[in-house]
């Protein structure tokens, strides 16, 4: 942190500090709009995973379940997913 604020061994200009200093505020704000954003893209999920607690299909929770299990066991959620049916067309998930 001191390096950041202030320069290693050789003294830094305070316009060079000043400017570093500035990230602060922009990551602050930045971070907090992504994840504002990103939360309402998540928000059926939840209801959905709130929707399961109370009984809502539970065939359909123990599936998504199994094929969770299955994507973390493989090691790679984010890549996996799309191997163990996401992506299909709407007409394919209805015929399931």
């Amino acid at each position: 942190m001191r390096e950041f604020m202030w320069g290693g061994e050789g003294r830094v200009p305070l316009w060079k500090r000043l400017a570093n200093l500035s990230w602060t505020p922009i990551g602050t704000v930045w971070g907090t709009l992504d994840e504002w954003y990103s939360s309402a893209k998540l928000l059926p999920m939840f209801l959905l995973q709130l929707m399961w607690t109370f009984g809502y299909k539970p065939e359909q929770r123990r599936e998504f379940r199994e094929q969770t299990l299955e994507v973390l066991r493989r090691g790679n959620p984010a890549l996996d997913w799309v191997g163990t049916g996401g992506g299909a067309f709407v007409g394919e998930l209805e015929r399931r």
